[in-house]
């Protein structure tokens, strides 16, 4: 089974999967979610090809074939969002006659991370057009996009520099950006010697959408998993990366936060803790299971400055089920604790952990279950007792075939929270919301939400308040209320001034009416910040927050007091190997610390890489 990588149009990725040798076969597609199972996806073309349509960034796709030879698979390249140009090309030379100008690619962000560049030098009549092609880096078997400067009959022409993306598996680019006309020589009696430059650092100029009709096809990644995966942070290739997305504060002066880093791109990561002491952060070593290539925390919970639990999930190959994953710090070390695998499960992932001692922890997730066609996921929940983890039966809504939890609060050790959602064609996709009473767990009633609604983060101050919050249609914030009897929605947050998408995916309450909300904003052209908000009981107040160099998020709060909250998550910084295209933003650990007044951004140390 082989893939190939196409850029549409419109700048959204595409996938086209061949079985060997002739491509005869059915096919068929999943779609991974970061951090998440698979589920099954529409395609085109008798199932070969895929649309990733508004899938997540961070996105994995798994194509599945059968022919005569028998099954085989094969796991696309993780997704970035649709392609977008952020910085125009450029021409660097001298503008005369006879010169060599050479034209410099542009950068982009988005895409499968394996396309390049075909760049094009131009020479312009006008401003208008009349252009004809100079240099073609597709075409030319030489330095790319290198080209003479037209003789002294040209003199007056314009130069224009285009970049066109192409996909790996693409001949022709379908989409493409072009720098604004830079004049050559202006015209005179003495032009033929008068030189007007350098031109490098030309003025970003406009973007042209290549003549080719857009392919439609069904919405293939529009659900509440793909819509909650959007806040995650986009992790460029070849690079090390660092992401927090997980942070717990037992005292003021004393907080853990917990991700990953490693490289993406060779499905290397390692589990990353660092821990704060009232005056600065340090790396606390953690250990990583043997044989995993992938091991990732997504949670932790202290409930002591010498105690805490964090959890995740392990993965030994690309296509092998992920598995769970709890370590604990006993204020000397960290080390990896027992998890069983739930019954009929081949895998798994703990999403959330709360513990309210140091024997009494509640941690949640989704397990997979089935091969193939027939895989689905159920709810996860395990209980520790101080000595050992066991496993807990958790409910699934009828009729879905994907259930997850994705954040727990536990107000007591017989009073914990849990919330997620739920994909099936009967019950579409649904926010989901489950209470533990001491005995068991049991799914609560949340209203409607319209279309698509999904709870990514809750926190319960007391045994009779809890607030969740999430996404709904369209993207838009959902926040939900319990009042120790029912759910109710309440008033969502504005967006701020100039986001597409704002909304919290994580919330700490220090009180039912004081809470602090941190996620993610999207801006139209499709660029990545940090949003804070603040809920006072009947309404959130947006807070101003400073932003990283090449877009940043924020993944977790933990607010121990009223005048202070720690938030976590990713800034886009740094160089990836991306030969000609300029500096790739690489996600590295971003902390910030809320006093009460104003969010400041906090020192983080450097992981070695």
């Amino acid at each position: 089974m082989v893939i190939s990588y196409e850029i549409g149009s419109d700048g959204g990725g595409w996938l086209i999967a061949n079985l060997v040798p002739d491509g005869a076969g059915s096919y068929s597609w999943e779609r991974c979610p970061p951090h998440r199972g698979c589920v099954p996806v529409a395609s085109l073309d008798q199932g070969r090809t895929l649309e990733a349509g508004n899938a997540a960034r961070g996105t994995v796709f798994v194509a599945i074939g059968v022919n005569a030879a028998g099954r085989a698979s094969a796991r696309s390249l993780s997704y970035r969002g649709p392609v977008v140009a952020v910085r125009a090309p450029q021409a660097k030379g001298e503008l005369r006659v006879g010169a060599l100008v050479e034209p410099v690619a542009g950068r982009w962000v988005g895409g499968w991370g394996n396309e390049r560049d075909r760049l094009q030098l131009e020479a312009c009549r006008s401003r208008s057009g009349g252009c004809v092609v100079l240099s073609d880096s597709v075409y030319e078997n030489r330095l790319p996009g290198v080209g003479a400067i037209p003789p002294a009959r040209d003199l007056g022409w314009f130069v224009r520099v285009v970049d066109q993306r192409i996909g790996q598996g693409e001949v022709f680019p379908r989409i493409r950006y072009a720098s604004g006309h830079v004049p050559l020589i202006a015209p005179g009696p003495d032009a033929a010697s008068t030189t007007v430059g350098p031109i490098a650092g030309a003025p970003v100029g406009q973007a042209a959408t290549a003549a080719v009709a857009r392919r439609t096809a069904p919405d293939g990644g529009s659900s509440a998993a793909a819509i909650r995966a959007r806040r995650r942070t986009a992790r460029a290739a070849a690079a090390t990366e660092a992401v927090l997305v997980s942070v717990s504060c037992p005292a003021v002066s004393a907080c853990t936060a917990v991700g990953d880093d490693g490289n993406y791109a060779g499905s290397s990561r390692q589990t990353l803790v660092e821990h704060w002491n009232g005056a600065g952060w340090t790396i606390q070593p953690s250990p990583n299971r043997a044989g995993a290539s992938e091991n990732e925390l997504q949670s932790v919970s202290c409930s002591a400055v010498n105690w805490c639990v964090a959890v995740g999930s392990t993965e030994t190959s690309v296509l092998a089920p992920g598995q769970l994953l709890a370590e604990r710090w006993n204020g000397v070390r960290w080390s990896i604790l027992r998890t069983p695998r739930p019954p009929a499960a081949s895998g798994g992932f703990l999403a959330s952990v709360s513990c309210v001692s140091t024997t009494s922890c509640a941690a949640v997730g989704a397990a997979q279950v089935g091969a193939g066609a027939n895989v689905h996921f159920v709810t996860a929940a395990e209980r520790w007792n101080g000595a050992s983890w066991t496993i807990q039966r958790t409910p699934n809504r009828e009729g879905a075939n994907f259930n997850e939890l994705q954040s727990v609060s536990c107000a007591t050790a017989n009073r914990c929270t849990a919330v997620g959602d739920v994909v099936g064609e009967s019950v579409g996709e649904a926010a989901l919301a489950e209470r533990w009473n001491g005995t068991r767990w049991s799914i609560q009633p949340t209203p409607a939400a319209g279309a698509v609604s999904d709870l990514t983060g809750v926190s319960c101050p007391d045994s009779t308040a809890c607030v969740a919050v999430g996404l709904g249609t369209g993207d838009a914030a959902l926040t939900e209320r319990w009042n120790g009897t029912s759910w109710s929605i309440e008033p969502a947050p504005h967006k701020p001034g100039g986001a597409v998408n704002a909304a919290p995916s994580a919330i700490s309450c220090t009180t039912a009416r004081a809470c602090t909300g941190i996620g993610m904003l999207e801006t139209n052209k499709g660029l990545e910040g940090a949003l804070a908000e603040r809920w006072n009981g009947a309404r959130w107040t947006i807070q101003a927050v400073p932003q990283g160099i090449g877009g940043s998020n924020l993944q977790a709060v933990a607010c121990p007091s009223d005048s202070l909250c720690i938030a976590v998550g990713a800034v886009g910084v740094g160089s990836g190997a991306n030969p000609g295209n300029g500096p790739v933003p690489v996600p590295a650990a971003l902390i910030e610390s809320w006093n009460g007044t104003a969010w400041t951004i906090q020192q983080t140390p450097t992981v070695a890489g």
